[in-house]
């Protein structure tokens, strides 16, 4: 997706609605703490992988004590199969999730904890 910018198109990308989430999360008080995983190459030609495979970029505790888990994409991006079971998973056991485009996603999700994102998202 492209914002216009006085004039000048800029492409939202994930890492943008990643850094103002956390910038709000962070403004709100609410405890999160990014999650990083993949995998690297290593100097034999190996690799090692890091993190839980398909777990999401944020993870903190929602207002209540309630583990929430923030997947962050550009507009109209796509999860992954492992992403979509990370969440299915984490939403089984009682926690939180959301897949957010935007900050103001991020505001629906507090307002109304079985908020999720997108229509599109509602197969969660």
């Amino acid at each position: 997706m492209q914002v216009d910018l006085w004039g000048a198109k800029l492409k939202i990308t994930e890492a943008m609605v990643l850094k103002d989430i956390q910038q709000y999360l962070s403004l709100k008080g609410i405890f999160h703490w990014r999650n990083n995983s993949g995998s690297f190459k290593t100097e034999t030609g190996g690799y090692v992988r890091f993190g839980f495979k398909g777990s999401s970029d944020l993870l903190g505790i929602y207002p209540g004590g309630r583990l929430f888990c923030i997947e962050a994409k550009k507009p109209g991006g796509a999860l992954s199969d492992f992403q979509i079971e990370f969440l299915k998973s984490v939403r089984s056991k009682g926690g939180v999730i959301l897949v957010a485009e935007s900050v103001q996603d991020v505001i629906e999700c507090l307002n109304n904890p079985d908020y999720i994102g997108a229509e599109r998202y509602k197969k969660l």
